[in-house]
């Protein structure tokens, strides 16, 4: 337990939006104790790291890291000192700050607010968190409704800080959200057909390790009558029998489309003519 708390702020490569947020965090306002800031990283023993690591600030970072004084706690705050976010892959971007010093904890967000920054610091001292609750319309971190998603892919298509994956699994597909590059844009709220994701209207928690930032889920797939293998989910074709059902003229042949739409995309070009007859059927060769 660290009974005094001397921050010193390092911008590794931001846009100032969550270094706003820890100045806000640090002010008398939120009854923030034993916590003050320091302009010189010799006198601190804690540093808030925000932003991305580039190339001109990687040594900087290092340099500043070992003039702290014990016990040497560091926090990466924001999305961008989290993973690097959406800037990750760039020219200038190096990794995230734990590949070069040690991080004791990790705070998401774009940017995070005040009352997450000052729960995080008062976590650092073991000390008793305000019960502060998310206003309406907080845009926290999305959480999938298994009953409702499909695993369609069009959340991690769209999703500009690559936060979402899609993996084809064993006999499954895992839905996983990577947290700790999200930016709590909504993307994937708005462009789920199915309505199953949602954004928490809950604060950006504090974690331990990046690791326990991210959640999966995984979903059985049908297989492939052909070849065996699984690539679309149950809950999916049930959908497509839905939306078919709507036009009329598609309704008779739902299950036969069903069934259809089971076969591999490989599959289903090597069959390419039965498919081609079945659109004839229906009207729309």
């Amino acid at each position: 337990m660290v009974d005094e708390l001397r921050v010193y702020r390092f911008n590794a490569g931001s846009c100032n939006g969550c270094d706003i947020e820890v100045v806000s965090a640090l002010a008398e306002h939120y009854g923030l104790q034993n916590v003050r800031v320091v302009e010189e990283v010799e006198e601190a023993n804690t540093m808030v790291v925000v932003g991305v690591v580039t190339t001109k600030t990687e040594s900087h970072l290092r340099a500043a890291y070992e003039k702290l004084q014990d016990p040497k706690l560091v926090i990466a705050v924001g999305t961008c000192a989290v993973s690097s976010g959406v800037f990750d892959g760039s020219y200038s971007v190096r990794n995230p700050p734990e590949t070069y010093i040690p991080v004791r904890a990790y705070l998401n967000g774009c940017p995070p607010s005040p009352h997450s920054i000052v729960s995080a610091l008062r976590a650092l001292m073991a000390r008793q968190d305000s019960e502060w609750t998310a206003p309406k319309g907080y845009r926290g971190l999305p959480v999938v409704d298994a009953e409702k998603c499909t695993a369609c892919g069009a959340c991690a298509i769209a999703c500009p800080a690559s936060a979402i994956e899609i993996e084809e699994a064993d006999e499954g597909k895992i839905v996983r959200y990577l947290h700790d590059r999200c930016i709590s844009c909504a993307t994937c709220e708005l462009v789920c057909p199915e309505d199953a994701v949602r954004l928490k209207e809950e604060r950006h928690p504090l974690v331990a390790e990046r690791e326990k930032a991210r959640v999966e889920t995984k979903f059985t797939t049908v297989q492939c009558p052909v070849c065996g293998s699984g690539h679309i989910t149950e809950r999916h074709l049930d959908v497509i029998v839905e939306r078919l059902k709507e036009k009329e003229a598609l309704k008779a042949a739902a299950q036969e489309l069903r069934e259809r739409s089971k076969l591999e995309r490989t599959c289903k070009i090597r069959q390419l003519a039965v498919g081609k007859q079945l659109l004839f059927k229906l009207g729309y060769g």
